[in-house]
């Protein structure tokens, strides 16, 4: 049964992002303490979640629910930032747990990209992503195969870039910009979905 401080966390979750009964394969990109990747398992019941959380503190939190709760066998957890290159990034331990920002001094990582996620998969069915500004590098540093692979895209996004640049960057790579929630000081949400599929030659030409 849930408890109630994780029905609270999962409500305020419900209103930002959209999960579908039917979908199959969810990556969690900045997973925090576990609220969305747990709605996730329960309102998808044939979904696997790989999730995503850098922090230390906030992961061990993540992997205490979902194996709480019975979901191990349905949920990877990689304990490591999304970044544009695979290695090692940092962390500002310093900050609240949703606003540590990647890449800006602080605690090292090991860091990950969404092609070295995704690749083994042929289908993402959702991609949600909430990395404090991380977005500007991981996305643009996709590949055009990896991006194709992606049905549906649900971020937040932060005054570190822009977000028209970003969106149409993806739009290029055949994604149609469906919500846009601006929320004013460079932070807003964005919900994309895949529209065509890009060949690799025409996206790097």
């Amino acid at each position: 049964m849930l408890k109630t401080n994780t029905i609270v966390h999962l409500n305020s979750n419900i209103s930002a992002y959209t999960v579908r009964p039917n979908d199959r394969l969810i990556i969690d990109v900045g997973a925090n303490i576990g609220a969305f990747t747990l709605y996730c398992l329960l309102r998808a019941p044939q979904a696997f979640v790989i999730a995503i959380e850098p922090a230390n503190d906030s992961c061990q939190r993540l992997r205490d629910l979902i194996h709480r709760h019975g979901f191990a066998n349905r949920c990877a957890i990689h304990q490591a930032a999304l970044w544009d290159d695979a290695g090692t990034t940092t962390i500002d331990m310093n900050a609240g747990s949703q606003f540590r920002m990647t890449g800006r001094g602080g605690v090292e990582i090991p860091a990950l990209t969404l092609d070295s996620i995704a690749a083994p998969y042929q289908t993402v069915d959702l991609l949600k992503i909430d990395i404090e500004g991380a977005e500007y590098q991981v996305l643009p540093a996709a590949s055009t195969d990896i991006l194709s692979r992606i049905r549906r895209i649900e971020m937040e996004y932060h005054p570190s870039g822009d977000p028209q640049t970003l969106f149409r960057r993806l739009s290029d790579r055949g994604f149609s910009v469906d919500a846009v929630h601006d929320q004013g000081g460079g932070y807003g949400t964005a919900r994309l979905s895949l529209e065509r599929v890009v060949p690799a030659a025409v996206a790097n030409a």
